[in-house]
C-alpha cells in the first residue's frame, strides 16, 4: 500500500508541473502583449522627439524664444563695433546658439523642427548683425547717441546700397562661415535633446527582458 501510495504521489506532482494553473497562464499571456504596447509607446515618442522634438511645444512660443534670441544674439557683435570700431567675425558664431536657448527656455520645439526655426532665424540673424555693425560706422563717424543703433539698423533694412563690400570679402565671407559653424553646434544640441541617450535606451531593453 505505501509503494501504490507513493507512486500515485509522484504521478500528480508530474501532472502538477506539466499542466500550468490558470491564473499563470493567463497572466503570462498578458505580459507579453503589455511589453509590446510599452516597446511601441517608447518607439513612437522616440520618433516624434525626433521629428518634432517636445510634443507639448507650440509654434508660436517656439518662434518668440527663437526672436529673442536672435536679437540676443546680435548684440555681442554690435556692442564690439561700437568700442573697438569694427567688426569681429567669431562674434557671428553666438547668434544660432542665442536662437537655440531662445527656443528651449520656452520650451519650444527641438529635432528637425527646432533646427528649422534655429536656421531661419540665424540668417535673419545674421543679416541685422551686419546692418547693426554698419549702422556703428555712422553713430561713431557722426558721434550720435548710442540708442539711435536700432534706429539706423532698421533703416537700413532692404536697402541695396548698403552692403558695399565685394560679396567675396572678408568682412562678408567670415560672418557666414562662423553663422554656419553656430548652426552646427545648435543642430548638434538638438539632436542629443530630441534622440534618448543610449543609457535610457538600454534601461529599456533591459526593463523589457526582466519583464518578459
Amino acid at each position: 500500500m505505501n509503494e501504490e501510495n507513493t507512486a500515485k504521489s509522484r504521478l500528480s506532482d508530474l501532472i502538477k508541473r506539466k499542466i500550468p494553473v490558470a491564473g499563470d497562464a493567463s497572466s503570462a499571456a498578458g505580459a507579453i502583449p503589455k511589453t509590446y504596447e510599452a516597446q511601441a509607446d517608447t518607439d513612437n515618442g522616440a520618433a516624434m522627439k525626433t521629428l518634432g522634438g517636445n510634443a507639448d511645444a507650440h509654434w508660436p512660443t517656439s518662434i518668440v524664444g527663437a526672436f529673442v534670441g536672435m536679437l540676443i544674439g546680435t548684440l555681442p557683435a554690435s556692442i564690439w563695433a561700437l568700442i573697438f570700431g569694427f567688426s569681429f567675425s567669431p562674434l557671428y558664431l553666438l547668434v544660432p546658439l542665442c536662437v537655440y536657448y531662445g527656443i528651449r527656455i520656452l520650451n519650444g520645439h527641438e529635432g528637425t523642427r527646432g533646427f528649422i526655426l534655429t536656421v531661419i532665424f540665424s540668417l535673419l540673424g545674421l543679416y541685422l548683425t551686419v546692418l547693426s555693425c554698419l549702422a556703428t560706422v555712422d553713430i561713431l563717424k557722426f558721434k550720435m547717441f548710442v540708442f539711435n543703433l536700432p534706429l539706423i539698423t532698421i533703416a537700413m533694412i532692404g536697402k541695396s546700397d548698403v552692403l558695399t563690400s565685394p560679396a567675396f570679402s572678408s568682412a562678408n565671407v567670415f560672418p557666414v562661415v562662423f553663422t554656419v559653424i553656430g548652426a552646427a553646434l545648435a543642430y548638434e544640441l538638438l539632436m542629443r535633446r530630441a534622440v534618448p541617450s543610449g543609457d535610457s535606451a538600454s534601461d529599456t531593453e533591459n526593463a523589457q527582458t526582466d519583464v518578459l
